[in-house]
Parts: structure tokens; sequence; C-alpha cells
């Protein structure tokens, strides 16, 4: 405790006020959660002394806490329904792959094909707002990016041509509504 008194004497010394957090001790033995702000100040003389003031913090922990469990309840609803979206996306997937090898219609295997690369797109931009921190924009430039590399490795198999892409795009974050078109 000395030690800790001295790093914050130091500290008002060196800024002249330090704001922290402490536990105090309630005549009953509880703890209540404190925070200090200490400032120095001169008198009319010029003489220093420290401003002290205690509040008392237990609603804004007691609301920190709420907040930090309804964080967590989030991010494990979030980690389930992206789970969940992206397995029954793989499943319509594979089943629509599954129509393609057992019809010889080829427009039918067209429109087959072009479903797939959309329900990958959707995918893709799933991933990536899963990923993000920010759910509202999605990076333009990294969705293409992404696009281009899942078409071409759909594609490589079936072509005889070699193709290069050359991209030269801007960071743009779009939002969902933008994105899934």
């Amino acid at each position: 405790i000395h030690d800790l008194h001295k790093l914050h004497s130091q500290i008002v010394a060196e800024k002249g006020s330090h704001k922290f957090e402490l536990y105090h001790k309630k005549k009953g033995g509880s703890l209540i959660p404190l925070e200090v702000t200490v400032t120095r100040l001169n008198d009319l003389g010029g003489e220093p002394f420290l401003y002290v003031v205690w509040r008392d913090i237990s609603v804004r922990k007691k609301a920190e806490a709420g907040i930090r469990e309804s964080l967590k309840e989030k991010e494990i609803l979030l980690s389930e329904i992206h789970h969940r979206v992206k397995n029954n996306l793989a499943v319509i997937s594979a089943l629509m792959q599954l129509q393609i090898y057992s019809n010889d219609d080829p427009y039918a295997v067209e429109i087959l094909s072009k479903s797939i690369n959309r329900i990958r797109s959707i995918a893709l931009i799933h991933e990536q707002l899963y990923k993000s921190d920010n759910f509202t924009r999605i990076s333009l430039k990294e969705n293409i990016e992404r696009q281009v590399v899942t078409i071409m490795d759909m594609y490589s198999g079936s072509l005889n041509t070699d193709i290069k892409v050359k991209m030269h795009l801007d960071e743009i974050s779009i939002n969902i509504n933008q994105a899934m078109p």
C-alpha cells in the first residue's frame, strides 16, 4: 500500500492531478469501489495543498458488469448464428452441387452453378461480417478480392486457359444491404 501511495503521489507531483480507482472498506467490512481524484492546488498565500474527491462508483461498476455480461451473451449468440448460417449455406450448396452432377441439361447446370456462386457470395459476406469489428460497414475491396479468389478456385479445374487477374481497388466501405446484391 505504501508503494501505491508513493506512485499516486509521484503522478500528482508530475502532472498536477491524478484519477484512479480503489476499494474502500466500510465499517461493516464490506468493500465499495471508489473513484479518487487528487489535484494539487495553491491557496491564496501560494502554499500547495491537495484537493481530494472520493466518489462511490458502485452503481457504475454494477452497470459495467451488466454490460460485460450482455456483450458475452451476444458474442455467444453471434457465434451460434454464424455457425448455423454457415452450415445451412454449405448444405444448400452441396445439394445443388449434387443436382449438377446428376443433370445433363447444360441450361440447368448453368443456373445451378450461378446459384451456388450466389450462395458462396452470401457466405463470404457473412464470414466477413462475423470477423469484422463493425457490423454496419463491409470492405468492398476485401469482398471483391475474396470473391475473385473463390471464383478462380471454383473454375480452375474446368478452364483450359491461364487466367491472370489484376485488381486496382480503393478501400471503400458499404453496408450489408449494398453488399448482398
